[in-house]
């Protein structure tokens, strides 16, 4: 988990609970102040205490910018390009005295003049406490380098392979997308600097600010960002456009290098026919899911313009994606268990080496 921390020093703490004015009408899964509240003490009483307490001040704005938006405050502007409960989410993370804001938030409260500088982080500070090893990551990129050569030679001489080495590639081509990726970031960063407010926000402040935010697949039960939340990128303001695209991307190879197995010897006739359909699913599955986000993100985008009902949207792509999910991990699981057992059934010339058994390895 990381961020930049702002800081309001001047805060006016609101610790009874019947002090904290209600958000009303959020969305469920939506941590409202008084449940961050509560997560953020649990927290505390684990790791000691955070220099963390709600804000009246921003709880009020916080109320003022969801009113505001909900009747229609510059929604033919198309400010938001991200689903509203993503945006609401972000919102309810900016109630207390302590705001954790990525970058493009944190440059967004430099121009809205709620910090009055940038903080300086020279790039050799950075990776002095970064924890990541390039040398490690190159010699995982060799490893998986070895295991593509070797599997690669064995389907050119036309010697059986079992599914466990096509499953064990599909998670390789992941990880070598993933270790590309990510090669030149910084990894477990434990330093933070905390930045000091010059001023609250205003509503409107905090509706664009929110906007700027990071996405996450899932509710925030604290307001650290977390590890799995997706950012803007350079290439367009929509978040994490980039490591959307590598990861469907990931996702289509995952699903293709199944696929390799599709005329493998299996115990029947049917188990085969399950792996193909397995194998087409775990590939088109999520970028379906991606796809269909987009279009019924657009359709929501249109609903807040003519004023009607976006919630009926949310509540049919909710459905879809649970649907989605379901079908996807039902496949996964098949695919799993097939692995283990057609190793009970794998032909004679699976045992066969070859030749990139003598190139040096972990295996």
């Amino acid at each position: 988990m990381g961020g930049f921390p702002i800081q309001f020093a001047d805060s006016d703490p609101a610790t009874d609970t019947q002090e904290i004015p209600s958000i009303e009408d959020l969305p469920n899964g939506i941590r409202t102040p008084q449940m961050l509240q509560k997560s953020m003490q649990r927290i505390s009483n684990v790791i000691g205490k955070i220099d963390w307490a709600l804000d009246r001040s921003n709880i009020l704005a916080v109320e003022k910018a969801n009113s505001m938006v909900s009747q229609g405050y510059r929604k033919e502007e198309g400010i938001f390009n991200m689903p509203y409960t993503d945006w609401v989410g972000n919102l309810t993370l900016l109630c207390g005295n302590l705001w954790v804001v990525d970058a493009n938030q944190l440059l967004l409260a430099r121009e809205l003049g709620i910090i009055e500088k940038l903080p300086y982080v020279s790039h050799d500070s950075l990776d002095d406490h970064s924890n990541g090893d390039l040398v490690v990551r190159m010699l995982a990129l060799v490893q998986i380098s070895w295991m593509f050569i070797q599997l690669g030679v064995r389907l050119s001489r036309k010697l059986p392979t079992s599914q466990l080495e096509i499953f064990t590639l599909s998670f390789a081509i992941c990880s070598s997308i993933t270790y590309i990726m990510l090669i030149n970031k910084p990894q477990d960063v434990r330093t933070s600097y905390t930045i000091k407010a010059v001023r609250h926000p205003s509503a409107e402040d905090l509706i664009y600010v929110a906007n700027a935010g990071p996405l996450g697949s899932g509710p925030k039960y604290s307001v650290w960002i977390p590890n799995d939340a997706t950012h803007r990128d350079v290439l367009r303001k929509v978040p994490g456009h980039v490591m959307s695209m590598a990861c469907l991307f990931a996702l289509l190879l995952f699903g293709a290098a199944h696929c390799v197995a599709w005329n493998f010897e299996f115990p029947t006739a049917l188990e085969r026919l399950f792996w193909r359909l397995s194998s087409v699913v775990t590939g088109v599955a999520m970028p379906f899911a991606y796809l269909l986000d987009q279009i019924l993100g657009r359709a929501w985008l249109k609903a807040v313009k003519v004023e009607s009902q976006p919630r009926v949207l949310e509540l049919v792509g909710k459905a879809l994606m649970v649907l989605i999910v379901v079908v996807f991990v039902l496949a996964r699981l098949f695919i799993t268990v097939e692995i283990v057992r057609s190793l009970a059934f794998l032909p004679p010339g699976a045992f066969i080496s070859t030749w990139t058994a003598n190139i040096p390895h972990v295996g």
